[in-house]
């Protein structure tokens, strides 16, 4: 069998590029049609098309205004940038743990880092599955501290009535080439605070006033805010728009072969030879992984897999314990590592047929000698 790649990027059939395509740097008729169908699609009460997730995240921090001793906690067990975001404002953070076979954070951990500076947290919900939302509402009432959802990876995902990106004050949503649906590398601001609309928007227009120029509200077009070109180009956005016009498709096949990947290795799971991942919760069908014993186990497997012509990766290391990350934290979070140590994500695309998830599975019933 020839190469089986971890990811194909969902690639549009028949595509009409840059109808009504007038401008060409950003901002223009695609961006606002993107803008307006995500916040008609998903009832997402105001959005900025932004060039990645990253940005996003950077627009929500610069948006906050932090005071000096004031303190944003993040998750340790989360991407690089969702950190750095808030660090490139000069805001100080804190990191927390996860669960030991579960990317979600520990609560228990969560209530002791939660202090009287906490004004933010990050919450990330992790491969397609939402983080317990309705934990950290319940105690945002109390602590008066604002949430930013780091919903990269979670795309048409619902809980209750609402998506994802929608609970917190600001979501962050990826378009990066790896998700779901994408437009080779772009993101969005969700944001849900009416208090943020006007300021988020200048800090996303290179911090000038521009809107309200434009609208002849102002008699100056001028530097308002610390800001910068946050904006995907119009290509992006054009191309974005009509993926966005597939993701029901798209939605259906990463269904099927992520069920099709549950359904082949249930008897490894009770036979207790891997940990999948929960189950119970929602998801859009963005990641499969598994969750082998120890570092030593998962890395045979991954060897094994690649002998076998599959592509399958680990994840990333936690924070604290990057060269980063361990200038802000001595503690030791053991069950992100134990946890970023275990992780094996398998193939998922829509171009993976059912013959190769087959294979897939055959494989790692193999290694195991099942």
């Amino acid at each position: 069998m020839s190469k089986v790649l971890f990811n194909i990027p969902y690639q549009l059939k028949n595509f009409r590029q840059f109808n009504n395509l007038k401008t060409f740097a950003g901002n223009g008729y695609w961006t606002k049609s993107v803008q307006k169908k995500l916040e008609k699609k998903y009832s997402f009460k105001k959005v900025l098309l932004t060039d990645s997730c990253t940005s996003a995240l950077e627009i929500s921090a610069l948006s906050l205004k932090l005071k000096k001793n004031e303190e944003v906690i993040i998750p340790s067990y989360a991407y690089p940038t969702t950190a750095s975001a808030f660090l490139r404002c000069g805001y100080k953070i804190k990191f927390v743990d996860c669960n030991e076979n579960d990317p979600r954070i520990n609560h228990s951990h969560f209530l002791k880092v939660l202090n009287k500076n906490t004004k933010v947290v990050v919450i990330v919900h992790h491969a397609g599955q939402p983080e317990d939302i309705n934990f950290f509402l319940r105690l945002k009432k109390k602590y008066k501290f604002k949430i930013i959802e780091d919903a990269a990876q979670c795309i048409d995902l619902r809980i209750g009535k609402k998506y994802l990106g929608s609970f917190g004050d600001f979501g962050c949503i990826s378009f990066h080439e790896s998700k779901n649906i994408h437009c080779g590398l772009g993101g969005a601001l969700i944001i849900n605070d009416k208090k943020f609309y006007n300021l988020s928007h200048y800090i996303w227009e290179r911090g000038t006033n521009r809107k309200d120029f434009d609208k002849n509200t102002v008699k100056k077009y001028t530097w308002t805010e610390i800001g910068s070109n946050f904006y995907p180009t119009e290509f992006q956005a054009n191309y974005l728009y009509n993926q966005l016009a597939n993701i029901s498709l798209v939605q259906k096949k990463r269904k099927k072969i992520f069920q099709l990947y549950v359904d082949n290795l249930k008897s490894l799971i009770k036979k207790k030879k891997i940990v999948s991942m929960n189950l119970n919760l929602k998801t859009n069908y963005h990641m499969k992984y598994v969750i082998l014993k120890d570092l030593q186990e998962r890395e045979k497997l991954k060897n094994y897999l690649e002998k076998n012509n599959i592509h399958s990766v680990s994840h990333y290391e936690p924070l604290h314990l990057s060269k980063i990350g361990k200038k802000f934290t001595k503690s030791a979070f053991k069950n992100a590592k134990k946890f970023s140590e275990r992780i094996l994500r398998l193939p998922i695309h829509t171009e993976l047929s059912k013959k190769q998830i087959f294979f897939i599975c055959k494989c790692i019933k193999n290694f195991f000698k099942i």
